[in-house]
């Protein structure tokens, strides 16, 4: 794909100016140059040069001392708790002192003890992670304990084998009709891909597990709609298995779906389908530097994939429809719950420049499951690296572009007169600043949209009153979304 019109996906991403500013940018800054480069069709010795480059770069960013192989030693458990240290004492006093605390990689619960209400009593318990060291048998080095606490003491009540060498993610959800809340632990295992998710139920002083399964994504959503949440997986072997877990007991409901060349999904998001049904949305990436996206929601009392199963017919290729660069995925832009994909399509006035020299706009679709189509909801400027869309007006189409002013490190938009050269007629610019920088930009006359707890995005508005296509900062404020 060389052409104006299909641009490959290192030609695409060399629109994006990466934000030299911001120093905790810099290694995103040089991974991004390393792709780039290296997708130029650039020879084998080429990018293990660049890789060095990019291992020394590191290094003088401060990582002086590098051990690729094991990161654990690169990383301080942060300090504990009084209560923290109370649970670990009463932990070893039961099963010892050699151990090691571990802590969940992903998720919202990241500390080696979980402290929660996981049974029919009124009392919390803990949840704590750790691993036997001063033994030669990785078989059950890794195990869960649960302790309980009764006249002010916490005391050890439950020791249980884990899987795996480490503790993945962690979630405490009520699941079906249940009354009590499964505690479900996903376990991943050193150089393999593949995770098993654990499901236990804690009563009366026993683990009982309820669920043992292999995944490589795991998300928690109402996917059927009836109030109740069940457990979406997204296995190895390309299905979606979709959990129930109640009274009755365990109820499988699966579909196919495409992993991708990666072997892996790029990102799964939950989120609503425009007639209000939870889905889940599924990019995957392919070894062109591709990304598509399918869509798993349910019907009928089935779970479906229209997207994949259609992908077979060429005249309803939904799949390919949605296939994009790397790097844009699928999420709420505008905030109205519709998880929206977007499409890089090229800026007015750049269809006959380079494409090196080519900037994009990006096209939001949301997914009409009536008929199995991609309808356009929005346009706008999205920036990957800075993490935000700037919605383009209606009355900005055809009449708008963009350009980067590169010394600045600036977006400016202009009025577009035919001519891409021609940028007399200036609109507004964005700058993102960190904290420090954002003073000076504010005594140029550039106003705060929005900021994070690293940046602050900053706009000026032209004021050439006579101007019709100059936004209002009420329009500017509206359209700009953080991503």
């Amino acid at each position: 794909m060389k052409d104006n019109k299909n641009p490959t996906v290192c030609d695409l991403l060399s629109g994006f100016l990466l934000s030299k500013h911001l120093q905790n940018r810099l290694i995103y800054d040089i991974v991004y140059n390393v792709y780039v480069c290296a997708g130029k069709g650039g020879s084998i010795m080429k990018k293990r040069i660049i890789l060095s480059v990019l291992l020394c770069s590191l290094i003088l960013t401060g990582c002086t001392t590098m051990n690729m192989g094991n990161v654990e030693n690169l990383l301080t458990p942060p300090d504990l708790s009084s209560e923290q240290t109370e649970i670990k004492e009463a932990l070893m006093e039961t099963v010892g002192k050699n151990i090691k605390l571990k802590y969940p990689r992903l998720g919202d619960y990241r500390s080696a003890f979980l402290i929660a209400d996981i049974d029919e009593e009124e009392s919390e318990e803990a949840i704590v992670f750790y691993e036997k060291t001063g033994i030669t048998d990785t078989d059950g080095r890794l195990r869960m304990a649960i302790l309980d606490k009764k006249d002010d003491k916490w005391t050890a009540v439950y020791d249980n084998a884990g899987m795996g060498t480490d503790v993945e993610r962690v979630r405490i959800e009520n699941l079906g009709d249940e009354k009590f809340p499964t505690v479900l632990v996903g376990y991943s295992f050193a150089g393999n891909m593949g995770k098993v998710l654990t499901a236990y139920n804690y009563s009366k002083g026993t683990l009982t597990e309820r669920l043992h399964e292999s995944y490589m994504n795991l998300e928690i959503t109402d996917l059927d709609n009836n109030g109740e949440k069940e457990i979406s997986l997204l296995t190895a072997d390309n299905k979606v298995r979709v959990c129930v877990i109640d009274k009755e007991g365990i109820r499988n409901f699966e579909t196919d779906v495409e992993s991708g060349t990666s072997g892996d999904y790029a990102r799964v998001t939950n989120g609503k389908l425009r007639d209000g049904r939870n889905a889940l949305y599924v990019d995957t990436s392919y070894s062109d530097g591709m990304t598509a996206t399918q869509i798993i929601y349910a019907q009928n009392g089935f779970v479906k994939n229209p997207v994949y199963a259609l992908q077979t017919d060429t005249s309803a290729n939904t799949l390919v429809k949605t296939m994009r660069p790397t790097g844009y995925y699928s999420v709420d832009v505008d905030g109205d719950g519709v998880v929206e994909i977007p499409m890089p399509v090229i800026m007015t006035g750049y269809e006959n420049e380079d494409v090196a020299s080519q900037l994009y706009l990006t096209e939001w679709y949301d997914f009409n499951p009536s008929n199995l189509s991609f309808e356009k909801k929005n346009t706008g400027y999205y920036s990957i690296t800075d993490g935000y869309c700037f919605m383009m007006p209606s009355r900005w189409t055809g009449s708008v572009t963009v350009k980067r002013d590169i010394a600045k490190n600036e977006i400016v938009f202009y009025k577009y007169s035919g001519d891409i050269t021609d940028d007399s007629v200036e609109l507004m610019r964005i700058s993102v600043v960190n904290k420090s920088g954002a003073e000076e930009k504010m005594n140029e006359g550039f106003i705060k949209i929005k900021e994070t707890v690293q940046v602050e995005y900053l706009v000026k508005i032209s004021d050439n009153k006579s101007e019709p296509l100059v936004p209002t900062e009420s329009e500017v404020t509206y359209n700009f979304r953080l991503v």
